[in-house]
């Protein structure tokens, strides 16, 4: 899944910016939503951080509540360096301002000159920049998803049938795999084999009870830990 996010009070340019999106995407075989947010609120941040997915921000400069560019530095303070944001706005003396190379802007589009042809421009050199991180991709109710590894939570096989569940920060999918060729996908240092049945991922594991056999990430758990499983978890916590 693409996340664009368009952070723009004005509704024409939203619905100008969405069909430069929609043309974008005939192009590409892959399933993504646009999100349109025309006032920050306390809650913008969170649903954000909680999507799941990689993610494209279009950013305007004046937008109530919060200006574009303190919109963007929250984006980057909040650990989210890999997201490429686009900033558009009249204001083209901000173009030479240091903030754009400290929140590491994508590109800087000026709103009076062609800013649909290099809106669409801006989302090729985008589109490149988010394939560069590792994803894993599947279809999931006909739909061709990537959900990049630092979201995914654990992986498991499901009992009695030929399927597997991707379990995510904020969501779940079945996929017809085995967890064998699961992993040999993904391929990547931070995913360890719990069991036969079941894959995680060390970098969100925020506990493990030994005793129990259960690995704990942030109110989402799993059991599938087999007796080679919680040694290979043990050997995990010492290194």
């Amino acid at each position: 899944m693409i996340n664009f996010i368009i952070y723009e009070d004005n509704k024409i340019t939203q619905k100008e910016y969405s069909n430069v999106i929609n043309k974008f995407m005939l192009k590409q075989n892959l399933s993504y939503q646009i999100i349109k947010i025309n006032l920050y609120t306390n809650e913008t941040m969170f649903s954000l951080k909680n999507l799941d997915g990689k993610k494209i921000f279009i950013i305007d400069i004046e937008v109530p509540g919060k200006s574009g560019l303190e919109f963007a530095r929250e984006i980057r303070y909040n650990k989210d360096w890999a997201s490429p944001i686009i900033i558009c706005s009249s204001h083209k003396e901000l173009k030479n301002k240091g903030f754009t190379s400290r929140l590491l802007m994508l590109d800087f589009i000026n709103k009076d000159k062609n800013i649909l042809n290099n809106l669409e421009n801006a989302l090729e050199v985008a589109f490149d920049i988010i394939n560069c991180h590792k994803s894993y991709n599947f279809r999931y109710n006909g739909e061709y998803y990537q959900v990049p590894y630092e979201n995914i939570l654990y992986i498991e096989k499901n009992l009695n049938d030929n399927y597997a569940t991707v379990f995510t920060k904020r969501s779940k999918y079945r996929i017809k795999d085995t967890i064998i060729n699961i992993f040999s996908i993904l391929n990547d240092e931070r995913f360890l084999k719990c069991s036969r049945s079941c894959i995680v991922n060390t970098d969100n594991i925020l506990s493990i009870d030994f005793i129990n056999n259960t690995i704990d990430f942030g109110g989402i758990s799993t059991d599938l830990v087999s007796r080679d499983g919680k040694k290979a978890l043990k050997n995990f916590i010492k290194e």
